[in-house]
């Protein structure tokens, strides 16, 4: 099952090494800061933000699962990130108000300290907050799936067991119905043509029984068909096979039993309508 969740952010293009040499004045006197940018990038390569972001299209829960663990084992790297950006944002700053005070100091230069250090506290704190939501995020969907496997294990297995009663019910009738025709025949050709017009009432009496029991697996079969929890995974969906196969075969078990009920009876009732006009 695919998920499309929150993922972090690559590093903004404003921490990287490249954007300070390329933008600083040819003037600028050294302030370290290029170093610190090195230091970041170092860190958030070693963060790995793709395994990271793996977890916003992880499918299915085993795969959701084992990106959680991925991120809660990435954790320390991502901390070590938010530690160096900290560190270029308090060094920016401090330089940055130097060059405020200083004469000499460019100002294209100053300015882009500025914006280092505002950037590196906003990618701090998207560090500090993204992959804790994220977790948070597919825990919540972890939550639901077992929710809604739960529930389509009861609604399977319900439907299962409960179409296992009506057949039964069916069957019992089926066998009654057996015996009544049997009797009905019996009675007529002893010349006890109510005896067996009774029989016959009473065999259609049962076969109300069987109609009511295919009803009433129609009935749950179809609100187990028209299930809109979702699908699950194919480890999770093959235990439920066997009670899903068990379902349809019921319904047509059923389907069966009240034809050939049906059939018997009739054949019977004409056969005791001969005898007694004869």
């Amino acid at each position: 099952m695919a998920r499309e969740g929150e993922r972090v952010p690559e590093l903004p293009n404003q921490l990287t090494y490249a954007y300070w040499d390329k933008g600083k004045a040819k003037l600028t006197p050294s302030t370290g800061v290029g170093g610190e940018l090195k230091k970041v990038e170092a860190a958030y390569k070693n963060m790995k933000i793709r395994t990271i972001n793996s977890l916003a299209a992880a499918g299915g829960p085993k795969g959701v699962a084992k990106a959680v663990k991925d991120i809660e084992s990435l954790w320390p790297k991502v901390e070590a990130t938010r530690k160096s950006l900290k560190d270029l944002e308090k060094l920016a700053k401090v330089k940055a108000a130097e060059a405020k005070k200083s004469k000499t100091f460019p100002k294209k230069s100053r300015t882009l300290l500025d914006e280092i250090a505002s950037q590196a506290d906003l990618y701090q704190l998207t560090l500090r907050d993204t992959p804790d939501r994220m977790k948070r995020e597919a825990e919540a969907y972890l939550a639901d799936y077992d929710q809604r496997k739960q529930g389509k294990y009861d609604l399977t297995m319900g439907t299962h067991d409960k179409l296992k009663k009506h057949k039964a019910t069916a069957d019992k009738a089926d066998v009654e119905i057996t015996r009544l025709c049997k009797a009905a025949l019996l009675a007529s050709r002893n010349g006890s043509h109510d005896e067996a017009k009774a029989h016959v009432h009473n065999a259609t009496k049962e076969l109300e029984k069987i109609d009511k029991s295919l009803k009433a697996c129609e009935t749950d079969s179809k609100i187990w068909r028209t299930d809109k929890s979702g699908n699950l995974d194919d480890d999770d969906s093959k235990v439920l096979i066997p009670h899903a196969n068990g379902i349809m075969t019921i319904n047509k078990e059923v389907r069966a039993v009240q034809k050939k009920s049906e059939t018997t009876i009739k054949q019977v009732h004409d056969a005791v309508a001969k005898l007694a006009s004869a």
